[in-house]
């Protein structure tokens, strides 16, 4: 939990507590309504930090649920090695792990510009990385997540131990859909997918 900063979500350990932003259910998510925008047995990539313990055991989840994978093991993302990994891969999406390697501006440019190269769609939690070119996002409401962080400071400068406070999971998800990345790639996005989409760019 946390990289191994914090014991389990109802009790962190030591001086740590966190609003988590993402989760393997949440990755297994964006899996299932990928899908549902192109139906069928993909083969996924997953981009992956081997200093980031939060998904080991994402793969078994994808795996569960019907979605075969291969782990693209990257700590920084740069669009010419990514490119290699994902071609050497034959994979047909790129599932994208929140991670804050990843998850930044100069990172989603590389992802994008990798994955755009060879017209594999790539897909995560993280929202900003829609609106620079993947195909959807399926996260936490960042802004939801910064209101409630205030909270939490409020609560510590106040006197209250961190250890006390729980690891909350995010509550409420956006579903953000790019239809100029899906229209670039030829993909038609179901109207029942587009009608769960809290906000579309086209």
């Amino acid at each position: 939990m946390l990289a191994g900063l914090a014991g389990d979500l109802a009790r962190p350990k030591g001086n740590v507590t966190a609003l988590t932003v993402a989760s393997v259910e949440q990755h297994v998510k964006c899996a299932e309504i990928f899908s549902e925008v192109r139906p069928g047995r993909a083969h996924l990539a997953v981009l992956v930090n081997p200093t980031n313990h939060s998904y080991d055991a994402l793969g078994g989840a994808l795996a569960e649920h019907g979605y075969p994978s291969t782990n693209i093991v990257v700590a920084k993302a740069r669009a010419a090695p990514l490119r290699d990994a994902l071609q050497a891969a034959q994979a047909d999406a790129l599932l994208v792990t929140a991670d804050p390697n990843f998850n930044r501006g100069d990172a989603d440019k590389a992802i994008d510009e990798a994955a755009k190269s060879l017209r594999v769609p790539h897909f995560g939690t993280f929202e900003p990385a829609t609106r620079a070119g993947a195909l959807f996002s399926f996260g936490a409401d960042y802004g939801r997540l910064i209101r409630r962080s205030a909270f939490y400071i409020d609560r510590i400068l106040r006197g209250a131990k961190p250890a006390d406070l729980p690891i909350e999971r995010p509550s409420v998800f956006k579903l953000v859909i790019n239809l100029k990345a899906a229209d670039a790639l030829g993909l038609s996005v179901p109207q029942p997918v587009l009608a769960r989409a809290d906000e579309v760019i086209d």
